[in-house]
């Protein structure tokens, strides 16, 4: 696999509500992580951010950016749109229609063409949209998901659920193709190594569980890790032991800001996955090792 370089890195920790969004950005050449200062960040506000720098830059968002490919096959049959070659091709169609967005509660009434849902509580709950799902030929969540133990990007009212801070940046990431700004969507627009060559603003999934790992490890490869962000003196106690890394000292990287991540569980989440791509990109190393789809379920960095 091709080695990628990107000139910027920025890391966006996603939330449906912008003044949620916490933003850190790591440059390998001025061998610095810092946090972005601004509120409300758009998919558009970050595009413009990663331009002020000439060539490849790169910009992650901690929300899904694709759906399970059995879930492609049967939404654009439903929505009649045979023509739609890629994720990216087919959302368009998909947010316009008229209930896309708006989550079932009744797994009766689950179907390609509304396929977000609120899991009410009680056993079995999540089971039965499942079966529903599965009366379409529908596997409900991607491969990725699977591997990495995450909810489906349709389930909501779930612990850790990402559908929020999904439907606000694929919106987003749509009215920047209708803007024609200058940002492509890894891999449904090529892999990383044909982007790179063409000095893309390039967007890219990431899930901070697969970046902890590579931020924090003694050395490299290694394995994903779960941390209890949530917890304050975890935040502590983690950041802590960042400051330390011997791969921070071999490479002089200057940290500034930490406060906020001390402080504020998306900052954490933020400094540490620009941490781990700024890691992988100075020592030469590829920034994915999954073998991403770039029809319907996409790829995942750090993964």
């Amino acid at each position: 696999m091709t080695t990628i370089a990107p000139r910027v890195i920025v890391c966006a920790d996603w939330s449906k509500r912008p003044d949620r969004r916490r933003v850190w950005l790591a440059d390998p050449e001025a061998r610095v992580l810092r946090r972005l200062a601004g509120q409300n960040w758009t998919v558009s506000g970050l595009t413009e951010e990663a331009s002020r720098w000439t060539g490849f830059s790169l910009i992650s968002f901690d929300a899904p950016v694709g759906v399970p490919s059995s879930y492609f096959a049967a939404a654009k049959r439903a929505m009649g749109a045979d023509a739609a070659r890629t994720f990216m091709d087919w959302l368009p169609d998909a947010l316009d229609q008229p209930q896309f967005f708006e989550p079932v509660t009744d797994a009766s009434r689950w179907m390609p063409q509304q396929p977000f849902f609120s899991v009410p509580g009680g056993t079995g709950s999540l089971k039965a949209f499942q079966a529903s799902a599965e009366q379409y030929g529908v596997v409900l969540r991607r491969r990725v998901e699977e591997q990495t133990q995450g909810n489906s990007v349709f389930a909501m009212n779930l612990p850790g659920q990402v559908a929020p801070a999904a439907q606000a940046l694929w919106s987003e990431l749509v009215d920047a193709r209708r803007r024609d700004l200058p940002i492509a969507v890894w891999p449904f627009d090529g892999d990383l190594g044909q982007l790179a060559s063409r000095g893309m603003v390039v967007a890219a999934e990431i899930y901070p569980r697969a970046a902890y790992g590579t931020a924090l490890a003694a050395s490299l490869p290694t394995t994903s890790r779960s941390i209890a962000k949530t917890r304050g003196h975890v935040r502590v106690e983690v950041i802590h032991a960042f400051e330390k890394s011997e791969w921070l000292r071999r490479h002089e990287i200057e940290l500034e800001g930490r406060d906020y991540a001390l402080a504020d569980d998306g900052d954490f989440d933020a400094l540490l996955t620009a941490a781990a791509l700024l890691r992988l990109t100075l020592e030469g190393r590829p920034l994915h090792e999954c073998d991403p789809d770039p029809v319907a379920e996409g790829g995942m960095l750090c993964a």
